[in-house]
C-alpha cells in the first residue's frame, strides 16, 4: 500500500479530548486506533501522544438537512423507517453497531448511501459519551 493523506480526527486519550489544530496525517495502512506518531508540518518537530485516529467515513445528511461529517467512533441516532424501528449506532472499521446489543448492524462502504433516505443525528462518539453504550456488549468491539 502506497503512502498516502487521509482524513482524521485525532483524539488524545490524556486529555480527553480532540486536537484542534491542523495535522497532516500520514498513514501506512496500520490498523487504526493504535498509538501513532504524528508530525506537526508547521512547527515542523515530532510530537509523540497516546493518540486514537479516527478516520473519516463520509457525510451525512443532518435533521435540518445540513451536512455532517462522520468519522469513526461516532455515535449516530437512526431514524424510524418503514420496517426499522429508531436505532443508535457507532461505527468501528467501517460496519454500524447496534450501542445497547453490541450486534453488527450493516457494513458502510459510502456514508451518504446510508443516509441518503433518512436524517440521522449525530449523538456523540465512544470516547466522550460512553455513557450511550452497553460496554458489557459492546466493549468487545471496542478493544479490537
Amino acid at each position: 500500500m502506497e503512502l498516502s493523506e487521509l482524513d482524521f480526527r485525532i483524539y488524545d486519550k490524556d486529555k480527553k479530548g480532540y486536537l484542534i489544530k491542523p495535522y497532516t496525517v500520514k498513514y501506512y495502512g496500520e490498523r487504526y486506533g493504535e498509538n501513532r506518531e504524528i508530525r506537526d508540518y508547521q512547527n515542523n518537530k515530532l510530537e509523540t501522544h497516546n493518540l486514537l485516529f479516527e478516520k473519516f467515513t463520509g457525510s451525512a445528511i443532518g435533521e435540518l438537512g445540513e451536512s455532517i461529517p462522520i468519522y469513526e467512533g461516532d455515535i449516530l441516532l437512526l431514524p424510524k423507517r418503514k420496517y426499522i424501528k429508531e436505532q443508535l449506532v457507532f461505527i468501528k472499521d467501517n460496519c454500524l453497531f447496534d450501542c445497547v446489543s453490541g450486534e453488527f448492524v450493516t457494513i458502510i462502504d459510502n456514508m451518504e448511501h446510508i443516509c441518503c433516505t433518512c436524517k440521522i443525528k449525530l449523538v456523540g462518539n465512544v470516547n466522550i459519551n460512553s455513557e450511550l453504550l452497553n460496554l458489557n456488549k459492546v466493549g468487545r468491539i471496542l478493544a479490537k
